[in-house]
């Protein structure tokens, strides 16, 4: 079976990354022939997505297409075309907005089945600009054959909001033994971050975006930290917000006592020295570093968006804070602060949630059981 994967590149790796990198390293070659296309303002830089070692071997499978905003859209749907005539694929399989708006162009001129993956929209909290991007996506994929999302949340929007009928859902997930606790990583690395602290670190992974709280998350820390001062904070990730953010640690006074380390190519020794996992976004779908962070036996603290509850059902009525409740976020730092007991059953039950429910493995064979479903299909 032959599928033509559609991407952008975003330059770093982020969680959507993260997951496809995962899923297609796994995909079953005997079964599946990929080609992939891929969108990208420098050609000459790394795929965030795809081993190197993949291309290496194969680099016929890659079609770099220049992009430069939407003038690029008719080049890159002559050559998509192109390579369609020329691979003669099942399925086109996209994975963004902009491979949304490739697709459905190309697909009023050939037939080939289109199935969008969904990764979640930011909303109005990421401004006008992608606001209206995002609301033209959602007009885009009702041309789509089938929509996968990652959480149930995101599908009961799709569902109400585009008036799609084929959603289904294939959970965010992770490689849980990638993550798994290492002896490698020991309390020594928090000395390069706190040195002489041997207190509670609190901590979060993500873009420095509005939408993901990081405001939220310091505000609940300088309460905090008022009432305890062995508590510290690490917010790891780069951003547009980073500059506010970091404005606000000099504004509340707690300097001292947080740390930005900006994009961390593998955070497993960051998340491996913190206590508690913090995730204060305004929205989510399913959010991978939730599931990254849990994994490590680290207990979380998430506000109520997508499927955060869905994750850490075992402790709603201590882990789940209503969205930018700064109150409820240092109420539930303080419990978990305070009770190390509690911490640990946390951990522990929370590390047992993504090694049953999140694995990357399950998360391969429903998307080569969808893709399956297409072939020799024609519409």
């Amino acid at each position: 079976m032959k599928i033509i994967f559609f991407k952008s590149n975003y330059h770093k790796a982020g969680g959507i990354e993260t997951l496809l990198k995962s899923i297609f390293s796994r995909m079953d070659t005997t079964r599946f022939e990929f080609k992939t296309i891929v969108m990208t303002h420098v050609p000459d830089e790394p795929l965030s997505f795809i081993d190197p070692e993949a291309i290496k071997q194969n680099p016929d499978s890659v079609e770099l297409i220049p992009w430069n905003g939407f003038k690029s859209l008719p080049d890159a749907v002559k050559v998509t075309r192109r390579v369609i005539s020329e691979f003669e694929p099942d399925v086109l399989y996209t994975h963004d907005m902009r491979s949304n708006l490739l697709v459905f162009f190309v697909t009023f001129l050939n037939k080939t089945p289109w199935i969008a993956h969904i990764h979640g929209w930011l909303g109005k909290s990421a401004g006008l600009r992608t606001w209206f991007f995002e609301w033209v996506d959602r007009k885009l994929i009702r041309k789509a054959h089938t929509v996968l999302v990652g959480s149930n949340a995101l599908r009961q929007r799709i569902k109400t909001q585009c008036g799609v009928k084929d959603v289904r859902v294939i959970p965010n997930s992770i490689d849980t033994g990638y993550y798994n606790i290492s002896t490698d990583w020991d309390r020594k690395f928090r000395e390069t971050l706190f040195p002489g602290f041997d207190g509670i670190i609190i901590g979060s992974v993500g873009r420095l975006h509005l939408v993901k709280g990081g405001h939220v998350l310091l505000e609940a820390f300088s309460r905090l930290l008022k009432t305890n001062s062995e508590v510290r904070c690490i917010i790891m990730g780069e951003g547009p917000e980073e500059d506010n953010l970091k404005q606000q640690v000099r504004d509340l006074g707690i300097e001292p006592f947080v740390v930005f380390p900006g994009f961390v190519e593998d955070m497993r020794p960051h998340l491996n020295a913190l206590d508690i996992f913090m995730l204060c976004s305004l929205a989510e779908s399913l959010p991978l570093a939730l599931l990254e962070g849990i994994c490590m036996g680290k207990p979380a603290i998430g506000s109520d968006v997508g499927d955060v509850g869905r994750v850490l059902d075992f402790g709603k009525e201590d882990l789940i804070v209503p969205p930018g409740n700064v109150d409820g976020f240092c109420r539930a730092l303080k419990k978990l602060v305070d009770q190390p007991q509690l911490r640990q059953r946390y951990g522990q039950l929370a590390r047992e949630k993504v090694e049953t429910e999140y694995s990357i493995d399950s998360a391969v064979h429903r998307v080569q059981e969808v893709l399956s479903e297409f072939s020799g299909r024609g519409y």
